[in-house]
């Protein structure tokens, strides 16, 4: 049986522009953004529900940089798609 540490969930669709943006720092697959103009998902692989309960507990870290560049670029995303 896995831990909490080792389990992922191969699709994750997630809504949440700040904690998409958290995964993209942390490098995890980016493969879509789906939805409607005004409901974008991010749909991630291979999200560790490790990282999911860090990022909720606000104990996670990830470098800032990263983090403001991939929430620039997910904005960017969601405005070039419309």
């Amino acid at each position: 049986m896995k831990t909490v540490e080792q389990k992922t969930t191969d699709i994750r669709r997630i809504s949440d522009l700040p904690l998409a943006s958290y995964l993209v720092a942390l490098d995890i697959p980016l493969i879509a953004v789906e939805g409607p103009p005004t409901r974008r998902e991010f749909v991630f692989k291979n999200v560790p529900d490790a990282v999911l309960l860090g990022y909720y507990s606000g104990e996670a870290t990830v470098s800032v940089r990263k983090l403001f560049g991939a929430y620039r670029d997910l904005k960017g995303l969601t405005v070039q798609m419309r």
